[in-house]
């Protein structure tokens, strides 16, 4: 079986690119790159994307259990970034899932995850709580846990 995958963590800072693709029973890497982009310079916070999950799952308190998997489609974020346009930054803050800190980039973080979506023509996408290499060595693991564990 193969199949292609691709993980796009985009950070205040940096954005990580992974595509690869699974012929079993291995997990191959196609592509990886970094490039340091600087969206939320001077800001300490991470997260963007888990909070447009929390804010979807109307979470007053971030769970990081319920956003790990969350799956936010395109039509979800259309409607978050139509919701808080008409906002002024400090009227977001009564959201739930939005963290005090984020009410000026928020717009910017949908607006870059609403483009990746239309670029790729993909209708949803999975949030991770964990990094990008957190999640490709996880599922490195699942998928060759059987190989792993009975040499």
């Amino acid at each position: 079986m193969q199949q292609n995958l691709a993980s796009i963590d985009v950070g205040t800072n940096t954005l990580r690119l992974w595509i690869g693709k699974i012929k079993d029973p291995k997990i191959l890497t196609l592509h990886s790159d970094r490039a340091n982009v600087r969206l939320g310079e001077g800001l300490k916070q991470q997260g963007v994307i888990n909070e447009k999950a929390a804010m979807d799952l109307v979470l007053r308190d971030y769970i990081s259990e319920l956003v790990h998997g969350h799956v936010l489609t395109i039509n979800k974020l259309l409607a978050l970034f139509d919701r808080l346009r008409v906002k002024k930054a400090k009227d977001r803050l009564v959201l739930a899932g939005l963290e005090p800190g984020r009410e000026d980039i928020i717009l910017a973080g949908l607006i870059i995850w609403i483009g990746i979506l239309k670029a790729f023509s993909l209708p949803e996408m999975t949030v991770s709580h964990n990094g990008i290499l957190e999640g490709i060595a996880i599922d490195m693991w699942e998928r060759n846990r059987e190989i792993c564990c009975t040499r």
